[in-house]
């Protein structure tokens, strides 16, 4: 029995490679610059936003959990349109935005991951841990002292890189099951 949970699994991925590009790009050339400028931050979320949301809408028919993936790109699309409205936002509030984005995040990879199980689908536990991770982060990125910016954005930093190692790791597990599940 042949059951195909994506057919572009590959968005995922270039989703995974993206994040994680954007994490090494915003360490090596200053996390704080970066993160500081709205825009950028912005732009950022809402690419991940617009292919989260054309590969769970491309899904839908396949994917019975696609509506989740749909829930992530539009948060990530939320998230991204305040930044890009907000040019005067403050690097704490970029900071609890961003603990908020993860904790979403993990919560969402999580419900994704029982319904994987349910469906008895033998890689669920890449969304679970994901998710794990991700709420994990969550907590840190949120209640790190605000006066220390630089670590702080090496936290958020790396909390983008783990994010796109997970999801490469999850689209690589996904292509398997889309070509060769029984």
């Amino acid at each position: 029995m042949e059951i195909k949970l994506f057919d572009k699994w590959w968005l995922q991925l270039l989703k995974g490679i993206f994040f994680v590009t954007g994490g090494i790009l915003i360490l090596n050339l200053g996390p704080y610059k970066y993160l500081m400028n709205p825009i950028f931050a912005g732009i950022f979320l809402m690419v991940f936003g617009i292919l989260d949301i054309f590969t769970s809408l491309s899904n839908r028919t396949l994917n019975y959990a696609w509506q989740w993936l749909l829930a992530e790109g539009l948060q990530y699309l939320f998230f991204g349109l305040i930044l890009m409205m907000k040019q005067d936002i403050t690097f704490s509030i970029i900071q609890l935005l961003f603990g908020i984005l993860a904790m979403f995040t993990g919560i969402l990879h999580f419900s994704a991951s029982i319904n994987f199980r349910n469906a008895g689908v033998r890689r669920w536990f890449a969304a679970t841990f994901n998710g794990l991770v991700a709420a994990g982060l969550s907590i840190v990125i949120i209640f790190f002292p605000e006066s220390e910016q630089d670590i702080s954005a090496v936290i958020i930093s790396a909390y983008i890189i783990a994010e796109g190692v997970l999801v490469m790791l999850s689209a690589l597990l996904l292509e398997q099951v889309a070509f060769d599940y029984s």
